[in-house]
């Protein structure tokens, strides 16, 4: 999934006071010893933590949220109730969780269960049933129950194989071919605001985490894009395009994941959030060669919309993807800063108009 906006847990203590505070007069008794696993703002804080209470480790969910603070141990989230259940599957296994909001488990090797609102998983399987009705290669689902499906599990690796294998230009004309074929059904189910129409919220998180100028002259740059004249007429999108959510085989699309945000938008900004996404990474930087396929995937999109317009929204994915550099520990501090620095710099860079413009103003 594109930025779930969670942020480092140093130096946690005191901004999460209230929380803390929180936590121990509905345990009855104080916290200590917390080690904050991940933290969200939005859309209001959550927290998920370890923490000892009364003498014993236990991990937590503590959540601000607008009916007033939710303090829960994990895995009984209130918002997931069929979290537990699921964990407590034979061979299941915890591969994405967002307190009170997501999960993905998966279940052996050959099911995964995706749980949400009630609302939000009602539309996904309105989605995969438009999608498996027009044959698009999406994953048949097992089990349909409120807030939860179960669905199997695809063969497939993501698509950077696709683009090692046959380069950018013919990965990007499967790419169109298969946004081409998402039904026409789509563009009434209701719109879902592109990556680049929340660039405000995203600018303003990254600043806080990572004091750099260059941040809001960039989110000045998108915001001037998203408000110009619209780049084309409402069509089926996908709505997060993004290369762990496309599968081949190494020659050709085998599937497609992660269709809740199926809805009408722009064509352009699926293909803004695929670049995005393949440029944030450090092989952009270091590895030539993977640099030039996806310069060349650029190139190609280029052909079929303007060109400037398009590097301007992958500028915008690059900026949502700057908090993501700095989760809790995954890296070291100085190596979450070097992949955060790596994102802004790639921004800037689309944000002048991409890989041609940038070796223009080199020149």
């Amino acid at each position: 999934m594109t930025p779930s906006l969670s942020v480092p847990a140093t130096g946690h203590r005191a901004e999460l006071a209230p929380l803390l505070a929180a936590a121990a007069a509905a345990l009855g008794t104080p916290l200590t010893g917390e080690r904050v696993i991940a933290r969200y703002h939005l859309p209001y804080e959550v927290v998920l933590l370890d923490a000892d209470v009364a003498g014993e480790r236990q991990r937590l969910i503590l959540a601000d949220a607008p009916t007033g603070p939710l303090i829960a141990r994990y895995p009984h989230d209130p918002a997931l109730p069929e979290l537990a259940e699921l964990l407590d599957r034979e061979g299941a296994r915890l591969i994405a969780y967002r307190p009170t909001r997501r999960a993905v488990i998966a279940l052996g090797s050959t099911a995964y269960a995706k749980l949400a609102a009630p609302a939000r998983i009602a539309r996904l399987i309105r989605a995969h049933d438009l999608l498996a009705a027009a044959g698009l290669p999406v994953a048949p689902l097992l089990e349909r129950r409120e807030g939860c499906v179960v669905m199997a599990k695809l063969a497939g690796t993501p698509l950077t194989t696709l683009l090692a294998a046959v380069g950018g230009s013919a990965t990007y004309r499967q790419v169109h071919t298969l946004l081409d074929r998402l039904p026409d059904a789509a563009t009434g189910l209701p719109r879902r605001r592109a990556w680049c129409e929340r660039i405000a919220t995203h600018a303003e998180l990254a600043a806080r985490l990572v004091p750099d100028a260059r941040i809001e002259s960039i989110a000045d740059v998108v915001a001037a894009e998203v408000a110009a004249a619209a780049p084309g007429p409402l069509v089926p999108t996908h709505g997060d395009l993004y290369e762990a959510n496309v599968l081949t085989d190494g020659r050709a699309i085998t599937g497609l994941l992660d269709v809740d945000t199926l809805g009408p938008g722009y064509r352009i900004d699926d293909i803004a959030c695929l670049l995005g996404h393949l440029a944030a990474v450090r092989r952009y930087r270091d590895e030539p060669a993977y640099r030039r396929s996806v310069d060349e995937l650029f190139a190609a999109a280029s052909a079929d919309h303007d060109a400037q317009r398009l590097a301007r929204r992958t500028a915008g994915i690059l900026l949502t993807l700057v908090p993501g550099a700095l989760r809790a520990s995954r890296r070291e501090r100085a190596d979450q800063l070097d992949l955060a620095d790596h994102r802004i710099t790639t921004a800037a860079t689309f944000a002048r108009g991409g890989p041609a413009g940038d070796r223009h103003d080199r020149a």
